[in-house]
């Protein structure tokens, strides 16, 4: 595929202004980020100018408002204002917030694309547009001005119905995500050999009440108590309190059973997934899209057990790549654990089927070539309009 020049000279590329969360902190949308900003067939296409957005140091701070976010939110606008005068721009690319003071900064910069008639690109890590819009006046006012003139990009088709209503069909597009392969993986697709000893639960998440750790920690409790062996083993940065601070009571008084490493990036990351047998992500947090943790755990040949929240029903076939029950349901969480823990073949079964997935659709390479070609086609039908 060549690249458009939509209003350069004969052989030049379009030029792409790209406003996007990169890390820290390390997010589900900074990760993502990263790979698009890197990538090298983008550049191969575009001409690309990179403005980040980083209004948080830790996880922590990603919510509340402070100064230092309006100061930050102002550079940008000065930023895109500089670039947008100073030289032809044919799209601008934002990973779009939802709610606060964020969407308030991102609104402002989509009114500036329009002012120089571009037409933005947002692209979506968020879920819960339609719920707000519903409920809020004003939301419903922002929403209608950002959505009705943009081009938007989201994670799967069922979260598309989040923002269906606002958006011209022709004007929404579904670019899953997709993570590195580990390279790890190797032994989830070996045949079967029992395994002696007790299965490895990995929790991998910010620690976020909505991402489910407590109610894990029940369900592994329950277990537990039933007689069914295992280790649950919470890796992820803390966030709210009361989450650490009953991880940490469970590894004091049942350390055996129950770890927390706090955050690991990279290699350490890698061998720790290579060593579990389930991931678990019993999320009932209301952004969640299309987490990457579960990504990387089929990349990792994990069996998955996950609740229904936002896309997680297009990322996993229940009973076929994993098993999955609706949100904030513990019983069916126990349930599913059980079935895991005290049945190795299932285990393998899965992980073998949420590897097979992943090889498909979900690499790195997968998601990078969705990118760039739907990037282009949006810059082309913009030079056709």
């Amino acid at each position: 595929m060549t690249a458009a020049s939509p209003q350069g000279g004969a052989g030049s590329k379009p030029r792409l202004i790209m406003i996007c969360h990169l890390p820290p902190p390390m997010t589900g949308a900074a990760m993502v980020s990263q790979y698009a900003v890197n990538s090298s067939r983008l550049r191969e296409m575009f001409d690309c100018e990179v403005i980040p957005i980083q209004m948080a140091s830790n996880v922590g701070e990603l919510g509340g408002m402070r100064l230092s976010k309006v100061w930050n939110s102002l550079a940008i606008h000065i930023r895109l204002l500089r670039l947008l005068m100073s030289r032809r721009v044919d799209a601008v690319y934002i990973t779009v917030a939802i709610s606060g003071f964020a969407l308030l900064r991102d609104y402002m910069t989509a009114l500036i694309c329009r002012a120089f008639g571009i037409r933005p690109i947002l692209h979506m890590h968020m879920n819960g547009v339609s719920a707000r819009h519903d409920r809020s006046r004003l939301y419903r006012v922002l929403y209608r001005s950002l959505f009705g003139a943009a081009e938007v990009i989201h994670l799967s088709p069922l979260l598309c119905r989040d923002v269906a209503s606002l958006v011209r069909p022709e004007r929404l597009h579904v670019v899953a995500n997709g993570v590195p392969d580990p390279g790890s993986a190797a032994d989830a697709m070996a045949p079967f050999h029992e395994n002696p000893r007790p299965p490895t639960v990995l929790f991998l998440s910010n620690m976020l009440r909505e991402k489910g750790a407590l109610d894990l920690l029940a369900a592994s409790k329950c277990l537990h108590d039933e007689g069914h062996e295992h280790r649950l083993v919470f890796v992820g940065a803390e966030a709210d309190r009361d989450v650490v601070v009953a991880i940490r009571e469970a590894t004091r008084t049942d350390g055996h059973r129950v770890a927390f490493t706090g955050p690991l990036y990279g290699r350490e990351k890698d061998m720790l997934m290579g060593q579990a047998d389930i991931f678990a992500f019993p999320s009932y947090y209301e952004h969640e899209c299309q987490p990457l943790s579960i990504i990387e755990a089929m990349a990792n040949g994990l069996a998955v057990v996950a609740s229904r929240a936002g896309g997680i029903p297009d990322l996993l076939r229940d009973g076929v790549d994993g098993l999955l029950f609706d949100e904030r349901d513990i019983d069916g969480l126990v349930d599913a654990l059980r079935r895991l823990v005290s049945d190795a073949r299932l285990r393998q079964a899965l992980a073998q089927a949420a590897r097979r997935s992943y090889l498909k659709t979900y690499t790195v390479e997968a998601f990078e070539e969705r990118f760039v070609d739907t990037i282009a086609q949006i810059v082309k039908a913009s030079e056709q309009a």
